[in-house]
């Protein structure tokens, strides 16, 4: 409640506001996120090769950066006003989705 509040009481196109805004986005796109990793999971969990679970730790590492990479790219571009907060912030989960789908499809049939 305390950032919708401060948020209304900055003028509309600051930085200040922008990155409240991000701030507020971030936190609706962290609680949508553990939904997109459990669809990965799921899809890359299903393979059956002793070199694939011998790399999981591997591949966990490289999904943890990856993502925390373009959380971070999704905060400049919203505080640099780029892009809207809501989207710049829903960008990782879109990008890990669409990397999920495939491996979670393959899991399916």
């Amino acid at each position: 409640h305390r950032l919708l509040g401060f948020r209304d009481e900055t003028p509309p196109d600051s930085k200040v506001r922008r990155e409240v805004q991000g701030e507020i986005w971030r936190r609706i796109a962290m609680s949508m996120s553990p939904l997109v990793f459990v669809f990965l999971g799921i899809g890359l969990g299903s393979f059956q090769s002793r070199n694939v679970r011998a790399g999981a730790g591997l591949v966990t590492i490289g999904v943890i950066l990856v993502y925390w990479g373009m959380q971070t790219l999704a905060t400049s571009l919203a505080v640099e006003g780029t892009l809207p907060p809501w989207l710049a912030m829903q960008l990782p989960n879109l990008a890990l989705a669409a990397l999920a789908f495939l491996p979670y499809r393959k899991a399916l049939y």
